[in-house]
């Protein structure tokens, strides 16, 4: 009995030696599928192409995207990160959504080189019939996040757009809690250029920046900036992209205290705001 006993005990002991947890193996994988499916950030760029863009903003929307990633200083931000390496997709949106480039994984040279290559040779579409709807815009890019291959210790969608929302507030508010309750962090860029044919900003687009801050990002370090030149939207991008790929949580919004009304998040067509003393001061 006693050696029966003492022979189990050798059995479970080897067994125990021989044998990794299921931690372990957890903890094996992860190390050794870096860049396959375990990845610093999961980051959605998406971009505006609805019908309130012109032609002078989406093309320096897409080539100040090309730009910003081409720059030295992106490869470096993703070298300095725990796996090395980053996931991107991205898209256009407006009333309907295109995945321009579906996920790519970006850890050296080539891979950003082929990706811009990528980006550089899709058409541009501008979709000049469809409103401007980021909340559909975030409901699709949660989507791509929640349902692809890779693990991150952080999501994020970078959404660029020139205007705002033009469903309701309920529908925008619902996508946009959605999102931040799946733990993913929502970044904006306000583009603010003035019109082709006029060397003024439109109407309402004054103060979007206090709209993005108020009706669109959310989550953990969210932040948003803005652009009013062509010739800094390479630079704007970069530096939303830098601070994405690092982690680096937003510096606080002073105007979040500050004496301003928020901004109300109804679209244009119902919000008493919209064009008027609100926004032009």
């Amino acid at each position: 009995m006693h050696t029966i006993t003492r022979c189990c005990a050798l059995c479970a002991l080897f067994s125990f030696i021989l044998l990794p947890s299921s931690t372990n193996q957890a903890a094996d994988y992860e190390v050794e599928r870096p860049c396959v499916t375990h990845v610093d950030v999961e980051l959605v760029l998406a971009a505006d192409v609805s019908a309130s863009m012109d032609e002078i903003e989406l093309k320096a929307q897409r080539q100040g995207h090309i730009d910003a990633l081409l720059h030295p200083e992106i490869l470096q931000a993703i070298h300095e990160g725990m796996f090395g390496c980053i996931a991107v997709s991205y898209i256009e949106w407006a009333s309907q959504q295109l995945v321009v480039v579906d996920w790519y994984v970006l850890k050296d040279q080539t891979d950003v080189s082929e990706l811009v290559e990528h980006l550089s040779h899709a058409v541009l579409e501008p979709a000049r019939n469809e409103a401007t709807n980021i909340a559909s815009a975030l409901s699709f890019a949660r989507e791509l996040l929640l349902n692809n291959k890779y693990v991150a210790p952080r999501m994020v969608i970078d959404i660029s757009g020139d205007g705002m929302n033009t469903t309701s507030e309920e529908l925008l508010g619902r996508e946009r809690s959605g999102v931040i309750e799946a733990g993913i962090t929502i970044n904006g860029l306000a583009m603010m250029f003035p019109g082709e044919e006029a060397n003024t900003l439109r109407t309402g687009q004054l103060n979007l920046p206090w709209y993005f801050e108020d009706c669109v990002i959310g989550g953990m370090g969210a932040f948003q900036v803005s652009v009013r030149t062509v010739r800094d939207f390479p630079y704007s991008i970069r530096r939303k992209l830098l601070r994405e790929i690092a982690g680096l949580d937003a510096v606080p919004m002073l105007q979040q205290a500050s004496v301003r009304s928020p901004v109300p998040c109804g679209p244009p067509n119902a919000n008493p705001y919209y064009g008027g003393a609100f926004y032009g001061r």
